[in-house]
């Protein structure tokens, strides 16, 4: 069980994304809060979300970083 840093609710870790395979650390928020929160940044910065899917069908990429 883990807790979610946004939400604040005891959840199993397969509510939670693998941070890194190697040591087995798991995010501090939970799926459904990363998703939620993925979802209003698109929405507020929706321009550059379309550029960064046009960089990303551009290079191949499966998916777009910010930066």
């Amino acid at each position: 069980m883990k807790k979610c840093i946004l939400c604040d609710e005891e959840l199993s870790l397969d509510s939670f994304y693998l941070k890194d395979k190697k040591t087995n650390r798991y995010d501090s928020t939970c799926k459904e809060c990363r998703k939620q929160e993925a979802s209003e940044w698109h929405l507020e910065n929706h321009a550059k979300s379309i550029e960064n899917k046009k960089i990303t069908k551009k290079l191949g990429l499966t998916e777009a970083f910010d930066g």
